[in-house]
Formats: C-alpha cells, structure tokens, sequence
C-alpha cells in the first residue's frame, strides 16, 4: 500500500514524497503522462492534469489552457536527503511558467518527490483560504484500484477538517 506525504515548501515550492513498501517505479514521457507503482510491477496510480489557478482561470493541460514548452529534461543532483535523478518538464500559460520535477533516490529506493515552481512567481492566484491552487501530482482513480486507498487532506493548515477517504 503506497503512503503520500505533503510537505510544503516556500516560494510556491510543493513537494509530495509517496512511499512505496518496495522500490518505486515512475515513468513520465514528454506529453506528461505519469505512472507510479512498485518497481517489477503494474503501476498502481496513473497521473492526471497538471494545473494553476492564474488571473482567476483555472489552467490546465485537460483542456488546453497550460502547455508543455519542450520535452522532458532528465538531470541529477544531491538535496538535503541524498543524491537523487529528477525528471522536469515546463509548462506555460498566460505568460506564467511552471516547472513539475519527479525526483528518485538510489539510496531510498521507496520514496519519489514530485515538486512544482514558479519561476516568475504566481500573482493573482490568491482564491479562498481553504481551496488549493495548484495541481501536481494528480491522480486518477477508477475501478479498477479498488485496493487502494486514499486519503486527501484539505482545509485549515492541511487537514485540520475537510478531509476525504475512501476505497
């Protein structure tokens, strides 16, 4: 059973870490689509749309208003938890410019980060307190999974109430 944790950055960093009771497979190719499971095993989540609330609209690459500007970038690198290989690719939309990142660690076979910036900022995403205003990852859940849970937190500071579950 996967575990995700939020952690959220500054800056409109985001960071997501899933773990995996194995080693974590993902893959990404340059539309964007993403699949996450256990490494030698079918995925177990498979990515939905990237997408940024800007100038009051919603963008998304679902309905064409965020689009990919170039293939995905494959690089390496060490953070504060170890070395790790990354996967990026860029965005844009209204002349704002993001940047979704799946990072892996050799070391810690079990956990991916993913992480979105903003390299320009994002003004005018200001919406209500409690409502997110950004989306990566997302996933799509179907029948299919029916052995897998989730459990999304929302509202006050990341779950205080408006948490969601389910199977």
């Amino acid at each position: 059973m996967a575990s995700l944790t939020w952690l959220i950055g500054t800056s409109f960093w985001f960071l997501y870490a899933a773990s995996c009771c194995s080693a974590c497979q993902i893959t990404i190719d340059n539309v964007g689509a993403y699949t996450l499971g256990p490494s030698g095993d079918s995925p177990w989540l498979k990515g939905g749309p990237f997408s940024f609330l800007f100038d009051s609209k919603w963008r998304s690459t679902d309905d064409g208003t965020l689009n990919f500007t170039g293939p995905v970038t494959i690089s390496a690198g060490k953070d504060e938890l170890s070395q790790y290989n990354s996967r990026s690719l860029k965005m844009a939309a209204g002349g704002v410019s993001m940047v979704a990142e799946v990072r892996t660690y050799p070391e810690y076979p079990g956990v991916v980060i993913f992480i979105q910036r903003f390299p320009q900022g994002l003004l005018g995403s200001r919406f209500e307190a409690n409502k997110t205003n950004t989306a990566f990852p997302t996933f799509q859940m179907t029948s299919t999974e029916a052995d897998l849970g989730y459990l999304s937190y929302g509202g006050m500071m990341l779950g205080d109430y408006a948490k969601s579950f389910g199977m």
